[in-house]
């Protein structure tokens, strides 16, 4: 690999001092994306608690969410999930 295509950008400072500068910058843009990324997790992670917080209340109390208590439906006879019907066999299939 030769040099010049080694350094794309801009090839490593030649001074001390100016070595000194970039790895401090580098540290401190390293430093602030460390800072930014913990507290995007803390939002989400209170976000997630929040809605978990919500939705373990509406599960516990379904009646106090609408303001009147719950009533369970009582079953008749007719009335379940059963449909029923008659049919007529159109055609057959032929074997």
């Amino acid at each position: 690999m030769n040099d010049r295509m080694r350094y794309r950008i801009n090839p490593p400072p030649v001074s001390p001092a100016a070595r000194v500068l970039a790895t401090l910058v580098g540290l401190l843009v390293l430093a602030a994306a460390l800072f930014f990324g913990v507290i995007v997790l803390l939002i989400a992670l209170g976000a997630m608690a929040g809605f978990g917080v919500y939705t373990w209340v509406r599960s516990r109390w379904p009646g106090r969410s609408s303001g009147r208590p719950q009533q369970s439906p009582e079953r008749q006879p007719g009335t379940g999930g059963d449909i029923e019907g008659e049919y007529t066999v159109v055609s057959r299939r032929r074997e």
